[in-house]
Order: C-alpha cells, then sequence, then structure tokens
C-alpha cells in the first residue's frame, strides 16, 4: 500500500464512522414521532373501507381500558407504513408520585400505535403534551369526528388534532374523500350540535 493509500484510510473509516452515526441518530429519533403531511403517504389505491372510521372507534375509548391508550385522547392520525394502516393516538397519561401527594407530571402523555381495522397495540411510548393538548376543546374528540361531516361512504377523518384559533382551542380535522383522493382540512365549531 502507498503512502498516499494510507493517510486515505483513516479519513475514509471517519466518514464512515460519522455517516453510520446521523445514521443511529436519525433512527432512533424517527421513530414513531416521525411526521408526514396528512395523507402523503397514502397509497395510489387509497384508504381501505375496513380501515377503522374515528366516529365509531372513538366511543369505546371512554371509560374503557385500551391497550396504548392512557385517558383522554387529544389526537389520532390515519398513517400508512410499509405496507401498513395505523392510527398514532396521543392520549393524556399524567403521572402521580405513588404517595397520594399528587401529580409528578402533569403533561405527561402516551402516543401509541394502533393496527388500522383492529386498533391492537403495535407500540408505545411516553410524550409530553402541548398546552394546546392538554387544555383540550370543546366538544371533546368523539363529538369532534362525529360533527366533523364523517359521513359513510365519504368524506373519512384521517387525521385530528387541537389547534389555536381566534385565541381559543378548537379541533381541526383532516378529511379524505375517497372518491377525489382530495384532502381537505376543517374546523370544528364548538357550538355545533353534537351529530349521534
Amino acid at each position: 500500500m502507498t503512502r498516499r493509500g494510507r493517510t486515505r484510510m483513516p479519513r475514509a473509516a471517519a466518514l464512515l464512522a460519522a455517516a453510520l452515526l446521523v445514521l443511529s441518530v436519525t433512527a432512533c429519533s424517527g421513530g414513531t414521532s416521525e411526521r408526514y403531511g396528512p395523507g402523503d403517504e397514502f397509497p395510489p389505491g387509497g384508504v381501505p373501507s375496513a380501515i377503522a372510521w374515528p366516529s365509531d372507534w372513538l366511543e369505546g375509548t371512554a371509560g374503557e381500558e385500551i391497550p396504548g391508550i392512557g385517558g383522554e385522547v387529544v389526537a389520532i392520525r390515519l398513517e400508512y407504513r410499509d405496507g401498513h394502516w395505523m392510527w398514532r393516538v396521543t392520549s393524556a397519561d399524567p403521572a402521580y408520585d405513588g404517595l397520594d401527594d399528587g401529580l409528578s407530571d402533569p403533561k405527561r402523555g402516551r402516543e401509541a400505535l394502533l393496527e388500522g381495522d383492529t386498533r391492537e397495540l403495535i407500540q408505545e411510548h411516553y410524550v409530553t403534551l402541548t398546552e394546546l393538548e392538554l387544555n383540550g376543546a370543546a366538544p371533546g374528540i368523539l363529538m369532534a369526528a362525529r360533527n366533523s361531516g364523517e359521513t359513510w361512504p365519504n368524506p373519512r377523518v384521517i387525521e385530528l388534532r387541537v389547534v389555536e384559533a381566534g385565541g381559543s382551542p378548537v379541533w381541526e380535522a383532516t378529511m379524505y374523500d375517497a372518491n377525489t383522493r382530495e384532502i381537505s382540512v376543517i374546523q370544528i365549531d364548538p357550538a355545533a350540535p353534537d351529530r349521534l
């Protein structure tokens, strides 16, 4: 090996090590927190009808213990990854100190990936909720889903989250039209009568 070849080896090894470090950090930090624009990753065939509809399945989250959901649901999002449909669900899950002295982490939440059709738990981890998520928005996520205009067979909710509008928290729904595959975003009027 020439002298020139020997000096290139350490540089090449350093570059390779740096690239691997960047990849490992990206893989660790991406995890379940990686975000797409709602619907961006959907395949050309669109959302299958078997994928659970929020206005139906959110009803089961109230008063029922569901793996991956800590307490009140504060955001949902339909995602398609690696040929797999899943719901990303963020819920409140405050930490208590264990001594009945109160909350040790009132901002703690839980983010879970659930199977798109069965809502079985895929994975979960703790997150810190935003002020908007902590404060919530009327009328609550179930009624927000019902008031979004989600109707079989069209359109359907693919994301519900709390945003600020006019200084107050409101629900924002991202709607998906299965016929045109168009995506629209609406804000749900908290004064709208609840649709049952």
